[in-house]
């Protein structure tokens, strides 16, 4: 029992600090079994001999530089976009740890296609770092479990909605997977402080790219434990996120409307505790205690004639789920606004609408940012 409370409690901070569930963890059909085999997945990939150094040059040029410039005074689609130089980048399939610092040269060129291959690498390499260390904790659990003193130590998690609990053994399998399936791009790869994946989400947000705006605005790689060092990323976000979420509105992005209405509702509620059946189990007592607002959230303000225009347009722009969640906030709110701001939140809904969405063309819905992680839209639907 000494060993098992230690654990729980371990686990439990480990899925509020991770924003409960690593929700990009997929379970796969052909799931690893052993603690031996899993934990090989996890050391080869960290250790590649061949990827190990490459990047020592590139993360020190990177920090240099970043320390060194400021963005602040850039302006969208300022930044110079070629694609002539594209054709000499590394082939896509180079491992990052290799390929780093030619894109980061590239990016810092122009170049459109090296700026998108950074953004979505270095976030996919993130992700791969997270699976590893959830692979590693979990594993470590799950050997504490069995041993003598273990106690039969339960995993305490919790679960979304109604459905059941994760387990810790799939948690293990869909984090060995998510391992093994990205090691070759991103083994050797560091990128602690994410001075690539911050520059790479600004620099095509600038560029007007709507993965970068929507990146950016709703995943940014700001980290809270590191708030003074990182004060100029902070500073550049507060400036500039709310003109970047309406350019991409303006693409046609009906996920920048969605996140919008979550950003201003008054009677915003936490994504990780959402729709979930409340009780005062001590997990669930500890995830309602987490209600530090997402960031764009924190920039927008509550807003109730804001939320409501949004959820209006939601729910004539966006795909089914959001667009259940916008009928929900829309008539909540509808009681709470006066006739004359409910009119003009309608107006403003209307001409946004014949503004940025006249046809039946949508932004691609990226998966793993803002308020809809778990929605799977097909691209080009919205």
């Amino acid at each position: 029992n000494t060993m098992r409370a230690p654990l729980v409690v371990g686990l439990a901070l480990f899925a509020g600090m991770a924003g409960y569930g690593l929700s990009f963890l997929r379970n796969t059909p052909q799931a690893l079994e052993s603690n031996s085999e899993m934990r090989s997945v996890a050391a080869s990939a960290l250790n590649t001999p061949s990827l190990a150094e490459p990047l020592v040059g590139a993360g020190a040029s990177v920090e240099k530089a970043s320390s060194a410039l400021s963005f602040k005074n850039e302006r969208p689609n300022t930044a110079t976009m070629t694609d002539t130089a594209d054709s000499s980048l590394p082939p896509e399939t180079m491992p990052l740890a290799q390929s780093a610092d030619t894109l980061v040269a590239a990016m810092r060129a122009g170049s459109r296609a090296a700026t998108l291959r950074l953004l979505r690498q270095t976030k996919l390499c993130a992700r791969f770092r997270g699976a590893n260390t959830t692979l590693e904790f979990a594993l470590s659990a799950q050997e504490a479990a069995k041993s003598p003193g273990g106690g039969g130590l339960i995993l305490s998690m919790p679960a979304k909605g109604d459905g059941p609990p994760p387990t810790l053994s799939g948690l293990v399998n869909s984090s060995a997977t998510e391992v093994a399936a990205n090691a070759a791009i991103c083994a050797g790869f560091e990128d602690p402080q994410k001075i690539v994946e911050f520059e790479a989400q600004w620099r095509a947000a600038l560029m007007g790219e709507v993965d970068g705006l929507l990146e950016f605005s709703l995943n940014p790689a700001i980290d809270a434990f590191h708030a003074y060092e990182q004060a100029d990323r902070i500073e550049r976000y507060r400036e500039r996120v709310l003109g970047f979420m309406h350019e991409a509105m303006a693409q046609h992005s009906a996920q920048a409307v969605a996140n919008l209405m979550h950003a201003y509702d008054p009677g915003w509620v936490p994504m990780h505790i959402r729709g979930r059946s409340s009780n005062s189990s001590p997990m669930n007592v500890f995830l309602d205690s987490i209600k530090n607002p997402e960031p764009l959230r924190q920039v927008s303000g509550a807003d109730a004639v804001l939320a409501y225009r949004y959820a209006r347009l939601c729910q004539a722009v966006c795909p089914e789920f959001p667009r259940s969640e916008a009928e929900v906030v829309a008539q909540r709110l509808r009681g709470e606004l006066e006739g004359a701001e409910r009119e003009r939140a309608d107006a403003d809904a209307n001409r946004l609408r014949a503004q940025h969405f006249a046809d039946a063309a949508r932004a691609p819905w990226i998966e793993d940012i803002g308020e809809q992680r778990e929605i799977a839209v097909s691209p080009g639907k919205g």
